[in-house]
């Protein structure tokens, strides 16, 4: 099996236990509340807040000509979360505080993170009733690249085939990053509830 079909596989059950959560289905639904989709989005800026600058900041990502600065959200959630004119504080995750990722669970991480952004294009859609003060949805987070969304998933799903490659004996610390997103996503979700 490939580093893609082992993640897809191995992330799979972290990702069913995800869309169980009764935000998860308030989301999918389009039925979630202003208030509670404002404190979802506050746990996804902390762990972009937090994330971010850590994945920028590793420089093996020029090796494999990925721009780890062209895939942040970080302001995208603060732009959400200020035209929802929500006043809630953005905090730390303490996950990646204590542990910083090294580049190849950072790796399986982003691919957590990047696959959202395919699942994002249908959650946009329906909430796209949840107009800001500024007349825009509020769902600027999940358009994340727009019309480009399918070619960076593409790249990115690329760069992993190259990462293997180059690297076979490390694929496991990969499928280790992306278990840990999962289970630090799936910690905020059921802390919503």
């Amino acid at each position: 099996m490939t580093l893609r079909q082992r993640l897809k596989e191995l992330t799979a059950p972290f990702h069913a236990e995800l869309e169980k959560t009764p935000v998860a289905i308030a989301l999918a639904e389009g039925s979630i509340t202003r208030e509670d989709y404002a404190i979802y989005l506050t746990k996804l800026a902390a762990i972009h807040q937090t994330l971010e600058p850590i994945l920028i900041g590793m420089r093996e990502w020029a090796h494999y000509e990925i721009n780890p600065a062209l895939r942040t959200r970080f302001a995208l959630l603060k732009a959400d979360l200020a035209a929802l004119e929500q006043e809630i504080p953005y905090t730390e995750s303490t996950v990646f505080i204590d542990t910083p990722p090294t580049f190849e669970t950072a790796i399986g991480m982003m691919y957590v993170l990047e696959g959202s952004t395919m699942g994002g294009q249908i959650l946009s859609r329906k909430l796209s009733h949840m107009i800001g003060a500024d007349g825009v949805p509020c769902t600027r987070y999940f358009q994340a690249y727009g019309e480009n969304t399918m070619r960076l998933w593409g790249e990115f799903c690329q760069f992993l085939d190259c990462f293997e490659a180059k690297n076979p004996l490390l694929s496991d610390h990969v499928i280790l990053g992306a278990c840990a997103m999962f289970l630090t996503i799936q910690k905020d979700m059921y802390e919503l509830n």
